[in-house]
């Protein structure tokens, strides 16, 4: 079972709740509705994809993936035509897609895919099928309320790569902690600047953060556990907005 797992499901643990949240922020905002679970599922055969074409590509051996890429490319396919059909205002998410792949194959060439512009490429791809939820929504409105709401976890993700990298790939790097610490103050500026309080607590917390547990020796699954603790109280405060 185990090998079967490997063989099929991708192991970017990390990757799942950025692929997931934006999906379940835009669903919320706009009202649950079937076609979400569609979208979701799509969305997740896509990457599968696009992971798997990675895998070939990187080890020059397509025929070793073929069967992962010939099943999620149809899978993708077969989930996405009726949400193409039911919302044509989806469609703008292809040529979407097609560039961040491009970028992430670009990447898998130079063998470099895991540069933070990668990984910011699809944080913003998720983004934008979080709008895509929205707009399958039961009130499809893409107003300013969900696109702040899909930028706070946008960005919060995007800081969480960088945080993520200074206690494993670039643990003991003072320019990644240095970025670390700037990009969460950045946000805690911007949340104060917008008399978001509540953000700006959290923005704080998540300063403290990334200050104080870089050499602790946390491993993968305590920071993946805590992670999934930040996402959700992130999600929450995004999905309230702004204080009228």
């Amino acid at each position: 079972m185990g090998t079967v797992t490997r063989a099929w499901i991708p192991n970017q643990h990390g990757a799942w709740a950025m692929l997931i949240t934006p999906v379940l922020v835009g669903a919320l905002l706009a009202g649950p509705t079937p076609w979400h679970l569609l979208l979701l599922a799509a969305w997740l055969a896509a990457y599968c994809a696009s992971f798997f074409t990675g895998l070939a590509v990187k080890s020059r051996r397509p025929g070793r993936y073929q069967r992962q890429l010939l099943a999620y490319a149809a899978a993708t396919v077969i989930l996405g035509l009726p949400l193409a059909i039911q919302a044509p205002s989806l469609l703008w998410l292809v040529p979407a897609a097609i560039v961040a792949f491009a970028v992430n194959v670009a990447f898998i060439l130079r063998r470099n895919e895991r540069a933070w512009v990668n990984d910011a490429v699809g944080i913003l791809l998720a983004s934008c099928v979080g709008a895509g939820a929205v707009l399958v929504g039961g009130t499809p409105r893409l107003d300013a309320h969900a696109l702040l709401a899909l930028t706070v976890v946008g960005l919060y993700f995007l800081g969480t790569v960088v945080y993520v990298k200074t206690l494993i790939r670039e643990r003991g790097s003072a320019a990644w902690r240095r970025a670390s610490l700037l990009l969460h103050a950045a946000y805690g500026v911007a949340a104060l600047v917008a008399h978001w309080w509540l953000a700006a607590l959290i923005a704080l917390a998540l300063l403290a953060r990334a200050a104080l547990v870089p050499g602790r020796g946390w491993t993968p699954k305590r920071v993946g556990l805590t992670e999934i603790a930040w996402t959700l109280l992130v999600s929450f405060v995004a999905l309230l907005g702004l204080p009228a």
